[in-house]
């Protein structure tokens, strides 16, 4: 209950800063996930991911965000929405990753950041039946 709170309150005070605010509404989707309340999760996800389009990605965060809309999505069902999403997420790591120009702090941005990882490992899984 407490990190919804804290997580509520981190949207409230970053409304005038848009990229943070997509951030915070990212925490607040992924504690209401977390917390069994994917349903009311969908909003905050949904918001903040309708803000990273709409900046065109974040300078932090942005792989957060789209890990926890994607995670979001399929825990209301919506396997292709999450597939696609999760893509996307995927597409945009890779496009960070080959900036980097040294091999092994490129495949550690994508193996040893969890949620880096974790959105790999989930694009690259076969769907779930629907």
């Amino acid at each position: 209950a407490s990190a919804h709170r804290e997580a509520q309150a981190a949207v409230a005070i970053a409304a005038s800063v848009p990229g943070v605010r997509a951030y915070a509404l990212g925490t607040l989707a992924k504690v209401l996930l977390v917390q069994g309340r994917a349903d009311e999760a969908l909003a905050p996800a949904t918001e903040a991911m309708r803000i990273v389009e709409s900046l065109g990605g974040l300078e932090e965060g942005e792989p957060i965000v789209r890990l926890c809309h994607a995670e979001v999505l399929r825990a209301v069902g919506d396997e292709a929405g999450a597939q696609a999403a999760l893509l996307v997420a995927r597409e945009r790591l890779l496009a960070r990753a080959a900036k980097i120009k040294d091999p092994l702090r490129r495949a550690s941005l994508l193996a040893s950041v969890p949620e880096h990882a974790r959105t790999m490992a989930l694009s690259e899984a076969p769907a779930a039946p629907q």
